[in-house]
């Protein structure tokens, strides 16, 4: 075997070419790994803000519902003692300056009324506590991502468990009987 510098220059040559190569093959994937991070974390910001307007909205509307509720409540005691009370009921309850009650019972009151309106009114409240918590479960997991402001995050979280602490929301297993199929789609 013949060594010469000619050989030795051409061997480094071709060794120091090698590494270059690698050193711009690397940079490009991590600028493409970089490019595809920003890009991720953008897309969560974006879902970020989608799912604090859709927290807004769900908890308006279960905080509405329950005052129904309790308003349906109430319309049911009185009908019990003599309906004596009932127009001030309907008058009294509000959400948002609005009558809300009375929107949603309307002017017949009956038992057979007031049980049907009351089914109703609890079925939604148990679609706005499903709402809740799907987007408990979203969040937690862009909060497992780690590649978001997990401050930002954390405050979500907070009006999350909040609105489930709310008023009769916050023993769900007390007051509303989860649904196997809603539970069965949240896991999957």
């Amino acid at each position: 075997m013949k060594i010469t510098i000619d050989g030795i220059l051409n061997s480094a040559k071709r060794i120091n070419t090698e590494r270059n190569l690698d050193r711009e093959s690397k940079g490009k994937k991590n600028r493409e790994v970089s490019a595809d991070s920003i890009e991720i974390r953008n897309k969560l910001l974006s879902r970020l803000e989608t799912i604090q307007k859709e927290l807004k909205e769900i908890q308006s509307s279960l905080t509405r519902n329950q005052i129904i509720n309790e308003g349906i409540k109430s319309l049911n005691e009185d009908l019990a003692r003599g309906s004596e009370n009932t127009d001030q009921i309907l008058n009294e309850v509000r959400f948002d300056n609005k009558k809300v009650l009375h929107e949603f019972i309307g002017e017949n009151i009956t038992g057979e009324i007031l049980a049907t309106k009351e089914e109703r009114v609890q079925s939604v409240i148990q679609d706005d506590i499903s709402r809740l918590m799907k987007l408990q479960v979203e969040v937690e997991n862009i909060l497992a991502s780690n590649l978001t402001d997990s401050r930002q995050v954390a405050d979500i979280m907070n009006d999350i468990e909040g609105a489930f602490s709310k008023g009769d929301v916050g023993n769900l297993e007390n007051i509303y009987r989860l649904r196997t199929d809603s539970v069965m789609r949240l896991i999957k």
